[in-house]
Formats: structure tokens, C-alpha cells, sequence
């Protein structure tokens, strides 16, 4: 690799490196266990770095690659793993204190898909505890920060995940996603995030929160990379019997234009009470969209608001259901914030958590109708800007809902109806990344990947890094300074 020890735009880049030998895999991984080394005690974005593991596995990268054997896109490339996704040989706690010591002896599916397209696996990343929290505020293993401004967190619960990557301490990056844990981190990091059509990844070997809204989603700069990873990771599990059976597409490309494409927007919902730079953000993103092609269509859905209690029902009770025997064996060693979430789960009323479900059925069939006119739906990803460490439960709900009871919280709602979503980052506000939420309709990752892929070939906001996390040294500064000529 050239003296400055660039890191990498992304797949394509570090994968022509690899594959054209002007880099090995045991070179690019060390470049990321450097970075590792030197963020961590500031950016606490892993539970586990398996560095000697990630060393072994890249020399065996570089050697299947010297005989021959070409796995791929993905050949010896370095990613991160939230850390309730099984890892063989790898301890996979769930953010628990009382995990602490799992060490599963296979690999979740996801894995060991990434695995067989010669990806490499560089450690385990932080969570909100059981993946039940939006803050990655971990008691037992200490806050992840995010990596633009450092007093405040990187959302959650995929927050070490998101982290990782926006600190360049990996290529990509695997989260989980039930009420908005991979799209929420990915917007206040300034990557990109997916969630995929409920049954669209396998959860094989994942820790689950809320079973019939959780899924395994990628995470990474650019809406091209987040595409290569779910190609790899997507598809039929014989293991997880809600998997969809129909085939997965090829990665898609980029669209070459966008006219035609209609890009619903429900004002009425979107913005009221959102934070003025969000709002801002929103509206010129959609600007930029629409001059490049596409028509915005304002929706009128009025009732559209009720969604929130419905997944605010599913996602308080199915946890709970979950974690019902460990909460009899290990209440004292829970988290205080979790294990108040877990013990008012078990209030929920069966007939309230039906009618939920039923709900969620008719919504379902709502927005499907609406699909029929559109082509994608367009919220901010979140409401405002992340918040400071340590901010109150009470303080981060009041960014959920209105006063009026109107809901602030967008990335629940493609939980609540299973359908892809991600976000990409579309602005800036004090200091930190702002995210857009693109979601379509069941199954139709490829439309919402190519919107976001259009949408970042307009704008640069995917492009910036955020500041050396160490201001006294130029450390981090060095290691991600490109060659001469730029990247």
C-alpha cells in the first residue's frame, strides 16, 4: 500500500487494491487494527477486537487469493459485527454483563455468508444493552461516542457499528434493526444504513429483541457498499424459517436517470416539531432530487400517526417475552434501563398486543395501495440531531412525539410494516450528521438503493469524515491522509 496508508473510499477501491495485489488482505486488516488501537480508548465502538483472528484470517485471504481462488468483491476485506450476532470462536455477550464469557461455537448465517465471500471479521461491536435502547449508553461496557463530536452518542442500538465505520475503523459493518437500531446510528454518524424487507436477511443466530420487526441489516459509507453487503448477506435460510424465499438481485447500479420516479413526502407527518436544521436538510435533499428527475407527491394520510402506539406495543412486549426466564435468573445484573423496559413489558395486555398486531396488517395494506403511486417514501430519519451522553430516558422521548401526541419517530414506522428503509446522510447540524429516510415497497431494496446511490452522486455529505478524534496528536490525522493526487 502506498507510505501514507490511505484508507480506502470503499469496497470497490479496496477490493481493486486486493485484487490487482497492490495490497494485501493482511495489510488493509492491519491498517484498521491500527486505527482500532489508536480510536478506541475515546471512541469505545467494540466490546471485542479479535485481532490475532483477523490476522489469521486475512493470510489465509492472501493465500487462497495467490493460488487462485477468488472469492470475490469481498476477498479479504476487514468489517465489524454488532455484538448480538454470533461469532465462532468470537465472544458474543449482547452488550450483557452476564454474557460476558459466551463463546458460540458456529457463526450466524450472516457470517458466515460474509465469511464465504472472503470478508474478515476484525471484532465485535458495542450495543445498547440486548439491543433494547437507542443510545448505545452501555452500563456494562461503557458509552460508544460518536466520532464528530464526542460528548454525545451515536444513537443506537447499532451505535458501535455505526461508529466504527465513520471513524474508518472498518470497511462495513453488520447491525441490527427493530425499531430503527441500524437507519438511526447511520444518520447520526453521516453513513449509510438499510434495513431490509423483514425476512429478506437470515436472523439465524442473532440475539432477538422483538421478533416480527427485527432484522440484520448493512451498514457503511455509501449506498453502493451497503448494496454489496446485501447482496452477500440476503437470501432463503433454511435456519430461519420466516426468510423469504424469493431470489435475491443482483447488486444493482446506479440509475442513469431519474426521471419518472415519484418520491412520496407526507408533509403533515414529516414535520411538525422536527428540529428547524433537520426540517432544512430535508427539504433541500428533496430539492436536489427533484431537480435531477424525479416528482415529489404530497400524500394525505391522515391517520398515519396512529403507528406509533402499535409499535410501541410490539416493541415493549415481545422483548419481554424473550427475555422472560433470564429476567427471573439475572434481574440484579441487567441494566437498570433495560430492566425497566423488560419488567413494564410484562404489563402489556395480550388483547392490546393482538390488536397491535392487527393493526400493523391493515397499515400494511394501506401503504401498499399508496405504493401503487409511488416509488419511494421520503422522512428525515430522525427528528433532531443526537443527543449528549447521559441525557435522561425522559429527555430523549420527548424527540419521539409532539406534545400533541404527533410522532417524531420515522424509522418505526418501516418496522411496523416490514418494508426496506434506509438513510443516508443529508446534512449537518451542531457539529453532527443529519440523516434522510428512503423507503420502499416489500422487497424492493434495489429501488431504494439506486435513489440513494443517485442522491449521493448529487451531493458530498457521504464524503466527509469526521474531526481526528485525538486533537493532540495527528495521529488518526496521518493514517487517513490520501495519497498525493487524492482518492
Amino acid at each position: 500500500m502506498s507510505a501514507e496508508r490511505a484508507f480506502p473510499d470503499g469496497i470497490d477501491e479496496a477490493s481493486g487494491l486486493i485484487h490487482r495485489r497492490e495490497a494485501s488482505s493482511r495489510e488493509l486488516t492491519e491498517l484498521y487494527l491500527e486505527r482500532i488501537a489508536v480510536a478506541e480508548p475515546q471512541l469505545n465502538a467494540f466490546i471485542t477486537v479479535a485481532a490475532d483472528k483477523a490476522r489469521a484470517a486475512a493470510d489465509a485471504a492472501d493465500a487462497m487469493l495467490a493460488a487462485g481462488y477468488d472469492l470475490g468483491i469481498l476477498h479479504g476485506l476487514p468489517f465489524a459485527v454488532k455484538d448480538n450476532i454470533d461469532t465462532e470462536g468470537i465472544r458474543t455477550t449482547s452488550g450483557s454483563g452476564f454474557l460476558r464469557g459466551n463463546v458460540p461455537a458456529t457463526d450466524a448465517t450472516v457470517i458466515r455468508r460474509l465469511k464465504r465471500a472472503g470478508a474478515v471479521v476484525v471484532g465485535k461491536t458495542n450495543l445498547h444493552e440486548f439491543a433494547w435502547g437507542g443510545t448505545t449508553e452501555n452500563e456494562h461496557y461503557g458509552p460508544t461516542r460518536n466520532p464528530w463530536d464526542l460528548s454525545r452518542n451515536a444513537a443506537g442500538s447499532s451505535g458501535g457499528s455505526a461508529a466504527a465505520v465513520a471513524a474508518d475503523e472498518a470497511l462495513f459493518a453488520l447491525g441490527t434493526d427493530t425499531g430503527g437500531s441500524v437507519r438511526l446510528p447511520a444518520a447520526a454518524t453521516g453513513i449509510t444504513g438499510l434495513r431490509p424487507t423483514l425476512g429478506r436477511v437470515s436472523n439465524a443466530g442473532v440475539f432477538p429483541l422483538a421478533w416480527s420487526m427485527d432484522t440484520v441489516g448493512a451498514m457503511a459509507r455509501t449506498a453502493r457498499d451497503v448494496a454489496v453487503v446485501h447482496t452477500a448477506i440476503a437470501g432463503c435460510d433454511p435456519a430461519d424459517p420466516s426468510t423469504s424465499s424469493r431470489p435475491v438481485p443482483e447488486t444493482p447500479r446506479p440509475l442513469v436517470n431519474l426521471r419518472g420516479l415519484r418520491l412520496g413526502v407526507v408533509t403533515d407527518f414529516a414535520f411538525p416539531g422536527v428540529d428547524p436544521a433537520v426540517v432544512a436538510a430535508t427539504h433541500k435533499a428533496l430539492e436536489d432530487l427533484e431537480a435531477a428527475g424525479p416528482q415529489v407527491i404530497p400524500l394525505a394520510m391522515p391517520r398515519l400517526g396512529e403507528y406509533y402506539d402499535a409499535w410501541l406495543t410490539v416493541h415493549i412486549a415481545e422483548p419481554s417475552a424473550v427475555h422472560q426466564q433470564l429476567l427471573r435468573n439475572h434481574a440484579a445484573e441487567y441494566g437498570q434501563d433495560v430492566r425497566a423496559l423488560l419488567q413494564a413489558g410484562e404489563l402489556i395486555l395480550a388483547t392490546d398486543y393482538l390488536q397491535a398486531q392487527r393493526y400493523r396488517q391493515q397499515l400494511r395494506e394501506e401503504f401498499l395501495t399508496v405504493f401503487d403511486g409511488i416509488d419511494a417514501f421520503i422522512t428525515p430519519t430522525a427528528a433532531s440531531p443526537c443527543s449528549p451522553l447521559g441525557s435522561s430516558p425522559l429527555e430523549i422521548a420527548r424527540t419521539m412525539v409532539t406534545p400533541d401526541g404527533t410522532p417524531r419517530f420515522f424509522t418505526g414506522l418501516a418496522s411496523v410494516l416490514g418494508m426496506p428503509a434506509l438513510s443516508v446522510p443529508c446534512g449537518m447540524a451542531d457539529g453532527v450528521p443529519i440523516g434522510l429516510q428512503i423507503m420502499g415497497r416489500p422487497h424492493d431494496e434495489t429501488g431504494i438503493l439506486q435513489i440513494a446511490m443517485a442522491y449521493q452522486e448529487l451531493t458530498s455529505w457521504h464524503r466527509q469524515r469526521p474531526p481526528a478524534l485525538d486533537s493532540g496528536t495527528d495521529t488518526l490525522r496521518m493514517l487517513a491522509v490520501p495519497p498525493a493526487g487524492g482518492r
